[in-house]
């Protein structure tokens, strides 16, 4: 059974599948109107628990936060003039580049990292 709270939405549109959602922070279950009770049951925790488990995943580990101290500390490390100042710096997990390891948008200092990377061992992402 899941630990987690979540709302079961019934349709009667929907004729065969289940689906999740998060909606402002909580999970509804989509189930077909027909559905029995017993089904719900036997069905809903299981499949809820392995959504939370396949989202564990998906999520990134690391913090902004940490992110974004780590690429000012690599910054000042590699890249600063000694006495320079270190120009405002945010790293963020991007879930929407599908291609590329990350991006980044010199104006503002803004650095987009794949979730994917989030995967990759210990100490990552560094430069050298």
């Amino acid at each position: 059974m899941s630990s987690e709270k979540y709302e079961i939405r019934r349709s009667g549109r929907r004729r065969t599948t289940m689906g999740i959602v998060r909606e402002a922070g909580r999970l509804v279950v989509l189930v077909p109107d027909r559905l029995t009770a017993r089904q719900e049951r036997e069905l809903i925790p299981g499949f809820v628990s392995r959504f939370l488990e396949q989202e564990s995943n998906r999520r990134p580990p690391a913090a902004d936060a940490a992110l974004t101290a780590r690429a000012t500390e690599l910054f000042t490390r590699y890249l600063a003039e000694p006495g320079a100042t270190v120009p405002q710096l945010t790293v963020t997990w991007s879930a929407r580049q599908r291609q590329r390891w990350g991006s980044c948008t010199t104006a503002t200092g803004e650095i987009r990292l794949r979730t994917g990377c989030s995967r990759c061992r210990t100490g990552w992402p560094t430069m050298c």
